[in-house]
């Protein structure tokens, strides 16, 4: 296959460009530019939620949460939830539908900027990043894990979700072959691939262990797509 060139992009113009209330679209969760079904929504909450052992006294950090949408559905299941998102249009979008209650919280703020500079970070227990890690840079990655290790001291479990693995890329790209320029890029649409190698190495030098782990069979993106769970 030949190698092509790419183009770079951005969630938050992409947001920008779909209707205020089409959740799905503006987060890219779609097949062929159709919303993904609401089987494979539940899917995912069932494999966050099981992933962390998110019980009723957990106090839970999403990082990167985008519109909102899909954290909306954890909401029961914890004590208390705040959401981080780079994008500030995102972050309002979140917080006109989903900010529910005093015990919700959302927050436009880098990943990277938001570990070193909350100011209670003791009060969270579990951390989830669904679809959203390969959008940082290795050193940003590096600081998010490590500010999460030793400021958030009572974080049990961190959960990387869907992240796009980069020994399977073929299974993704059938019509034309990526630079690595490109697979190295976290400013594409689908984000940084990496090695579940890489990734583990960048968690175990920040002090996390790690254990991989797959999205269910009937995912549909299961064959390109690996998650890692960090605990102490």
């Amino acid at each position: 296959m030949k190698k092509t060139e790419y183009t770079t992009f951005s969630f938050d113009e992409h947001a920008k460009k779909c209707d205020v209330d089409d959740f799905l679209k503006q987060m890219l969760r779609t097949v062929k530019g159709e919303p993904i079904e609401q089987e494979q929504i539940s899917l995912i909450i069932e494999v966050i939620s099981g992933s962390l052992s998110i019980d009723q006294s957990d106090a839970l950090l999403d990082l990167a949460c985008g519109n909102g949408s899909l954290a909306s559905l954890l909401f029961n299941e914890c004590s208390s939830y705040k959401g981080i998102d780079i994008s500030a249009y995102l972050i309002e979008i979140a917080r006109s539908n989903f900010q529910i209650s005093d015990s919700i919280a959302f927050e436009a703020s880098p990943a990277d900027v938001y570990v070193k500079n909350e100011s209670q970070p003791e009060r969270f227990t579990k951390v989830n990043c669904f679809g959203s890690l390969q959008y940082l840079t290795n050193e940003e990655v590096s600081i998010v894990l490590c500010n999460l290790f030793t400021r958030f001291s009572n974080v049990e479990k961190v959960f990387l979700g869907n992240m796009p693995d980069k020994n399977s890329y073929l299974s993704f790209y059938k019509d034309r072959e990526p630079t690595e320029t490109e697979l190295n890029d976290n400013n594409t649409a689908i984000g940084k691939w990496r090695t579940k190698s890489e990734l583990g190495r960048l968690a175990n030098e920040a002090g996390w262990q790690v254990e991989f782990t797959a999205m269910p069979a009937d995912f549909y993106a299961k064959h390109y797509r690996f998650n890692a769970v960090l605990t102490r």
